[in-house]
């Protein structure tokens, strides 16, 4: 007998070695993950079939959110779920998710389901970046190096950028001479531009691409090519051979080019000057640790476009539904436009050309951060954060097998009867007490359903098992001096969102803005505010616009996967921007704050341009 040369006996041998490498290499982590299932059974959780839970996260017209929070209604704040082959645990108790992720924690991402495709632009080494790096020395040099970039102070100097950039978004929201416009496309491209030229001194021209588009000046989109199902048929072989790039491949690759370019870009205006606190200057005076050296030019394009990644759609949708859900409230809007008026931002017939926001106003717009917050609680752009257990875990007195992923959600945790009063409501008031974002001490010490042992659980951190037992002490004994947030849209701990200052100077001064200069009404086939709620989904989020009325990528290509999962409604915000003051919406004629201002805030922020 022969096989392939090999011949008897020695073909035997070879095929039972085979069959050793391979049960060695297959049996240990099949019986790991069959172990974790069984410990896994302890814990309540929704019944499934074969593929466990996965086609309620596949179903994307409902929206899994609204499945989760159902869950966690059900089960309570601690449960599990599997999605085929992945085991994972869903917490949205405010106690275990300060365990997890809080300042004590050491359980590091879980890369391999939700946030691979953040390393599109990784590191050649590590193949990951700030968002997905595990907590190690590189971590940490560019965390405390972009630190300064975040800072009150230099917010403080980048404000008037932020003004600029909503001041052209309002100039072509004006243009549309009182059409439907999808609001939610202009926050991102103010979103885009905001983060060009406070992070990296660069003017993307998303906003200026917006206005070309409302005029009808912008060159018309390229349709997609004909071709014959026999072309299509050997391009999608060519590609699960790997033999070409996928349109996301294709939009993936342009996406590193062009990140490579503003690398270059950035480098060839020269060392970047000892006051320069901008992301792009910060990370170019970065040093190896090891070998003294900068950083390679991988790894800041890596860092630049996290940059984007992280902080561009969800800014821009936390914009967006804010001004819906204000809008969508009479008594609420009223309320903020009389905050507007006292603080004379707002247009009025008596009042055409009110002053202009300054950086102070961002502190005394109380009640609009309010529905700002409001809003973000019941619609929190994103879903929330994980972890995974690499060893095994005790969390709410369930046992946590190791590779099992820990999810944090938000979603869950916002909308919990058992937090908050009358989660369903829109209630901006809540926010006028003080420590309204910590778990009332009453709930901090009480049973949550699901939790087993309450008490117990309430006091411990995450029990590791083994040697780990002297860190569960010192994790434990938080006493009076931590109190658990029930609000954390940012999340908390060493791994919360570098860039959480500059999204809230952003939406804190694009959204009184628009509302200081517009009235919003949605256009009539979104179906009202129910219609919107009922088609709110949890989709992938693009890198940039998707093509919308003529209004293709501003800045950089669509991608169609890049790993976050962002909350939006299924057919975006179509909204009359009525121009508040003596105009009206037939005969749109003279200018807004923004027209009037715009000149003045341009001539006193080109100086700082490079």
């Amino acid at each position: 007998m022969e096989l392939f040369g090999v011949q008897a006996p020695y073909l035997e041998i070879t095929l039972a070695l085979w069959a050793l490498a391979l049960v060695y290499n297959c049996l240990p982590p099949l019986a790991a993950w069959l172990r974790a299932c069984l410990v896994l059974r302890c814990m309540p959780g929704p019944p499934g079939g074969l593929m466990g839970q996965l086609k309620h996260f596949n179903d994307a017209k409902l929206g899994y959110h609204k499945i989760v929070c159902e869950w966690a209604r059900q089960y309570g704040g601690i449960f599990r779920v599997r999605l085929a082959n992945v085991n994972m645990v869903i917490v949205s108790d405010p106690r275990l998710v300060d365990s997890v992720i809080g300042r004590s924690a050491e359980l590091e991402k879980s890369t391999s389901v939700f946030y691979d495709q953040f390393n599109v632009l990784a590191h050649e080494e590590e193949g990951s970046n700030l968002f997905t790096s595990r907590t190690n020395d590189w971590w940490r040099l560019i965390r405390k190096g972009l630190s300064p970039a975040f800072s009150a102070n230099n917010l403080r100097k980048g404000f008037p950028e932020v003004q600029a950039v909503t001041n052209n978004v309002m100039r072509a929201m004006r243009k549309a001479r009182g059409a439907p416009i999808p609001l939610e496309k202009a926050a991102l491209c103010v979103t885009l531009d905001v983060i060009g030229r406070v992070g990296f001194q660069k003017d993307f021209g998303a906003t200026a691409g917006f206005e070309a588009v409302i005029e009808g000046t912008a060159p018309p989109p390229a349709g997609p090519a004909r071709r014959s199902m026999l072309i299509r048929t050997w391009d999608r072989v060519c590609e699960e051979l790997g033999l070409k790039l996928s349109a996301s491949g294709m939009a993936h690759d342009d996406f590193r080019k062009r990140m490579r370019a503003l690398v270059n870009e950035v480098k060839a205006r020269g060392e970047p000057k000892a006051e320069d606190q901008s992301i792009a200057g910060l990370l170019l005076k970065l040093k190896n640790p090891k070998t003294g050296e900068e950083l390679p030019d991988d790894r800041l394009a890596a860092e630049f476009a996290v940059m984007y990644q992280g902080g561009t759609e969800t800014t821009s949708l936390t914009t967006t539904w804010a001004i819906f859900m204000i809008t969508q409230h009479p008594e609420v809007e009223k309320k903020v436009l009389a905050e507007l008026d006292a603080l004379g931002l707002l247009v009025t017939p008596e009042r055409p050309n009110p002053r202009q926001m300054e950086w102070d106003d961002l502190g005394k717009l109380s009640y609009t951060n309010a529905c700002i917050k409001e809003s973000m609680r019941m619609l929190p752009a994103l879903t929330g954060t994980n972890r995974m257990a690499d060893h095994d875990i005790k969390l709410g007195g369930y046992v946590i097998p190791r590779n099992t992923m820990i999810w944090c959600n938000l979603n869950a945790m916002f909308s919990s009867p058992d937090i908050w009063d009358e989660p369903e409501k829109y209630r901006p008031e809540r926010w006028e007490s003080p420590g309204a974002e910590y778990l009332q001490s009453a709930d901090a010490n009480g049973a949550l359903p699901g939790i087993k042992e309450p008490a117990k659980a309430a006091a411990e951190a995450i029990a590791v098992s083994a040697d780990a037992s002297a860190a569960l002490s010192e994790d434990t004994d938080l006493g009076n001096e931590h109190r658990v947030r029930r609000f954390m849209p940012f999340s908390v701990g060493p791994r919360d969102c570098i860039g959480q200052n500059l999204a809230k100077v952003n939406y804190q001064t694009t959204v009184p803005m628009l509302l200081s200069n517009f009235s919003f009404k949605l256009a009539e086939e979104m179906g009202g505010y129910q219609g919107i709620r009922a088609g709110e989904t949890i989709g992938i989020m693009p890198f940039t616009c998707r093509p919308a009325h003529g209004l293709k990528a501003l800045w950089l290509p669509r991608l169609e996967f890049t790993g976050m999962l962002a909350l939006r409604p299924a057919q975006g915000f179509q909204m009359h921007c009525i121009p508040r003051g003596p105009f009206d919406a037939v005969n749109l004629k003279g200018p807004t704050v923004g027209d009037r201002q715009a000149e003045r805030i341009e001539s006193s922020t080109s100086e700082k341009a490079v």
